[in-house]
């Protein structure tokens, strides 16, 4: 009569295989997980961006995206508004309409970008960018500096992203 099954020696092998595999493979896999949150990121950002420009050109008005958080720091999130003002930072519910709320980012995510000091960009009913100079978001590794994606927005409207950024422009 013959036996079918696995020896306990047998079972302890493969699973020694199995962890000296995981133990090569998990380091891998979590630099796959950061980088793809930082492009998930750069992405949601660039199609905010986009939408920024496209409502203004839509809708003949100026369109501002406003960071939810301080300064050049936009990890809380964005909004997207038809600024009625003009020139205001911050959505104002009296007189402006928003138009999409976005949350904050990954935990392990920083976006910081070159506005000048503000915390705002807006575009102009012709969707050309209403700031004196080009723009640049940098989406990074919080503990990795040099992993990070760049968007930078020209002053006509035009969106670039550029993956695989230099280490300096993560520590800005």
């Amino acid at each position: 009569m013959s036996k079918k099954g696995f020896t306990l020696v047998e079972l302890m092998v493969v699973l020694a295989v199995v962890s000296v595999v995981f133990l090569f493979a998990l380091p891998a896999m979590s630099g796959l997980i950061q980088s793809n949150n930082i492009s998930s990121e750069a992405n949601r950002l660039a199609a905010s961006i986009r939408f920024a420009r496209s409502e203004a050109i839509t809708r003949n008005v100026s369109i501002t995206l406003s960071n939810r958080g301080n300064a050049l720091q936009w990890k809380d999130g964005w909004e997207t508004f038809v600024d009625a003002s003009g020139g205001e930072s911050n959505f104002n519910s009296v007189n402006d309409t928003l138009l999409r709320k976005e949350m904050a980012t990954h935990s392990n995510v920083h976006v910081t970008s070159t506005v000048n000091g503000n915390n705002w960009l807006s575009f102009n009913a012709d969707g050309s960018l209403g700031e004196t100079s080009d723009v640049t978001f940098f989406i990074c590794d919080v503990k990795k500096s040099t992993l990070g994606t760049s968007i930078t927005i020209a002053r006509t409207g035009r969106l670039v992203t550029t993956g695989n950024i230099a280490h300096d422009d993560c520590t800005k």
